[in-house]
């Protein structure tokens, strides 16, 4: 098979894959486009080569970018948290993957250069998982304080996160993670906002043991031993041990602990007081009793805590948007690829003025 004949066959999977992704029919994909149905038919077949046209009119119908068509990938999803409410919504793998594209290309033209850290061997010991939620603060530099921007978090630790909303998704959030060089990965994370402000950064904290621990479907991901062992990560990541037993010294009985805890940190009021059982700190009878009396918004701020006390997550990881338009202001990326790989995050009539090409003054 000539190479010619080779990238012509890897071109017409991926166009049957976006089909399958976007859940396009034939007749949908075309639609009112310059190919017909039975040209398509024939190229996913095999029986006609791809043109550049047929590349193009698949891609506006999915939202894929061109080059996503143009080379076969590894799996690229390493792990997925499901929703409890299941759901489908084939726009949060369409993200995903669309995602994956920019942020390679970006990277392959040097615009963003995201930090990098050997991942773990993964361990079901919660006092090993405490460790390595402490070490991965230390990758940061941040001590055992609450992190009140956990996108930027992430993003100092090798792990961009996007978060967007996607409706009737039975995904809370997914990672991936793409070769930098040989042996130097850093992670994607897609991160569904419908799941709710606090649920969404214990659900980021999550995906990023997932990272950190490089796990994925081959290595367990999704089995109970490892999905609690990532539970487990992200409580130690939100809530360190030693955070949690300052806050023993200055707030008295089980609900006011549970409430610092709960509005510095930005956890749910359930997960706080598992993770405070879990470190003996309260009594299974106190969580038993707690975790039907939720406390709300006008108790916390009695309570001197003025609720959210932390970020909600970025749409695109802070230092990449930076990144990005700087780059748009440098003139090497375009108007329209500026605003794609923002993730509409910004509009055209934000972008910032752009430095006038060589030889000529601004106005």
């Amino acid at each position: 098979m000539t190479d010619a004949v080779t990238q012509a066959s890897v071109i017409a999977r991926r166009m049957a894959l976006a089909r399958e992704l976007a859940e396009l029919s034939i007749a949908e994909t075309t639609g009112s486009s310059p190919i017909s149905p039975e040209r398509l038919v024939a190229i996913e077949a095999g029986d006609d080569f791809p043109q550049s046209l047929d590349i193009a009119v698949v891609a506006e119908s999915t939202g894929l970018p061109i080059g996503w068509f143009l080379e076969e990938r590894p799996q690229l999803v390493a792990s997925r948290k499901p929703a409890p409410e299941g759901g489908v919504s084939p726009a949060f793998d369409l993200a995903l993957e669309r995602l994956s594209v920019h942020v390679e290309q970006l990277v392959n033209e040097g615009i963003i250069t995201p930090a990098a850290h050997q991942g773990f061997r993964l361990d079901v010991d919660h006092d090993v998982i405490a460790r390595r939620a402490a070490e991965v603060r230390g990758w940061a530099g941040v001590g055992d304080e609450p992190i009140e921007d956990l996108s930027a978090f992430c993003e100092r630790v090798g792990l961009l996160v996007f978060s967007q909303a996607f409706p009737g998704s039975p995904f809370e959030g997914a990672v991936t993670e793409i070769e930098r060089e040989p042996g130097v990965e850093f992670g994607i994370a897609l991160v569904d906002k419908c799941a709710g402000f606090l649920r969404s950064r214990f659900t980021l904290a999550h995906e990023l043991g997932h990272w950190v621990y490089r796990t994925s479907f081959e290595t367990g991901c999704g089995h109970g031993d490892v999905e609690r062992a990532m539970n487990s990560f992200a409580a130690h990541l939100l809530m360190p041990r030693s955070f949690v037993e300052r806050m023993e010294t200055k707030h008295v009985g089980s609900r006011a602990l549970a409430m610092a805890v709960s509005s510095q940190c930005g956890v749910s009021w359930s997960a706080t007081l598992g993770h405070l059982a879990n470190l003996g700190v309260i009594s299974d009878k106190a969580y038993a009793l707690e975790v039907e009396r939720k406390p709300d918004s006008q108790e916390f701020q009695s309570a001197g805590f003025a609720i959210p006390m932390v970020k909600e997550l970025d749409v695109v990881p802070p230092q990449y948007r930076s990144a990005v338009l700087s780059a748009y202001r440098q003139r090497k990326l375009t108007t329209g690829k500026t605003l794609e790989v923002l993730f509409e995050s910004v509009v055209e009539e934000q972008l910032p003025e752009r430095i006038p090409p060589r030889g000529r003054k601004a106005s």
